[in-house]
């Protein structure tokens, strides 16, 4: 069999019928050392035109030729020292404009910032520019430039709106709506407990249908914190009970979800309109300040005449409050903080809400008085 064939520059070819075949024919002619650069099997046709042999073909390097290495991913070019320092020194650039730029906004906002003696703390807690602003607007017109953090503070005191009173002075029927998740539920029931724990005599009301675990949830807490519950069957029932339950002296109702995401059926404001009782509605501190106007919107739908804080422990702006305070249609009512069993809920008197709105700083610098439970105490 031939051993070899003419082949591309720096390589030759050898044939044989099988493949040791073709390997013997290779050491014959290069040795040991020879070095294979292809196997592969081909048909060469019959020198009378016949079918063709299947023999074994390998290509192998000439030892006076450069070997041919198998051909492989190119690799990446480092960058060139010059490349790199060029680099360096643009990244170095942008992070000094990125500082002016920091710098420049900063100044700017100092000098933008309200002349208001709360401004720094109220900025700093996650009120926004436009509220404060509002709020030093207030304070010039009503109170004028004069007088530190404290007069300030006083200012502000002054513009809260909230309820006055006790738990013990509590009365009446409320009615609890939010947005859905805000924790509707959890406030009624934290703040069922609150008037059990001081002897008052608590209903609460939920308008069906309510899920199997919604209802265990309802009667385990009744039971453990001694006040009555109750489930109704849907709006029209609950207009027909709630004017026969003068023998309690506060019937909390857990009402439903409004706004965005809410289902359109369950209790509706027609179902109430005959009733009179007090209506809240929950808006969470930590929700999206976006939505507040459409909140508003449903208060006025539902004619609520007070509004409850919920979440207050949970918002990582706490100084949103004063948004919440300065745009709500109505006074607020209730403060709700934590969930589940834990949750606590304390009625909302304008010197609390100030705290929680200034916080451990401002009620340092501002001469915050002490806390007087019996007098900054709410009622609904």
């Amino acid at each position: 069999m031939n051993a070899k064939q003419p082949s591309d520059q720096g390589t030759q070819r050898v044939y044989g019928r099988t493949l040791n075949e073709a390997l013997r024919n290779v050491r014959a002619r290069w040795g040991e050392n020879a070095r294979i650069v292809d196997t592969r099997t081909v048909v060469r046709a019959g020198s009378d035109g016949g079918p063709g042999n299947r023999l074994v073909e390998i290509t192998v390097a000439e030892p006076e030729a450069p070997a041919v290495e198998p051909r492989e991913t190119p690799r990446r070019r480092k960058p060139l020292p010059q490349v790199l320092e060029r680099l360096t020194r643009d990244v170095e650039r942008l992070e000094s404009l990125a500082g002016t730029l920091r710098r420049e906004r900063a100044a700017a906002a100092l000098e933008e910032r309200p002349d208001h003696p709360l401004a720094a703390i109220l900025l700093r807690r996650g009120a926004s520019p436009a509220a404060v602003r509002r709020l030093a607007e207030l304070r010039r017109a009503e109170q004028g430039p004069d007088g530190g953090a404290a007069a300030a503070r006083r200012h502000l005191v002054s513009l809260v709106r909230a309820g006055g009173g006790s738990w013990r002075r509590l009365s009446g029927q409320h009615l609890v709506i939010g947005p859905p998740g805000s924790g509707r539920t959890t406030l009624v029931l934290a703040a069922a407990r609150e008037l059990a724990t001081r002897g008052r005599r608590t209903l609460v009301l939920a308008p069906g249908p309510l899920a199997p675990w919604a209802v265990q949830r309802l009667r385990g807490a009744a039971e453990r914190d001694g006040y009555d519950a109750a489930v109704v069957k849907d709006g029209r029932g609950l207009a027909a009970v709630l004017p026969r339950l003068d023998a309690y002296d506060v019937v909390l109702v857990d009402g439903p979800a409004v706004g965005p995401g809410a289902p359109a059926d369950g209790l509706a404001p027609e179902d109430l309109v005959a009733v009179p009782l007090h209506r809240h509605l929950l808006a969470p501190l930590d929700g999206d300040p976006a939505g507040r106007p459409a909140l508003w919107a449903e208060a006025r739908r539902w004619a609520c005449d007070w509004i409850a804080v919920g979440r207050t422990d949970c918002a990582p702006r706490p100084g949103q409050l004063l948004d919440l305070l300065l745009s709500a249609p109505v006074p607020v009512s209730l403060l709700r903080a934590g969930g589940g069993a834990a949750a606590q809920v304390r009625l909302a008197g304008a010197e609390r809400l100030v705290d929680l709105l200034l916080g451990a700083d401002g009620a340092e610098g501002a001469g915050r008085p002490a806390p007087d439970d019996a007098v900054a105490e709410v009622t609904a």
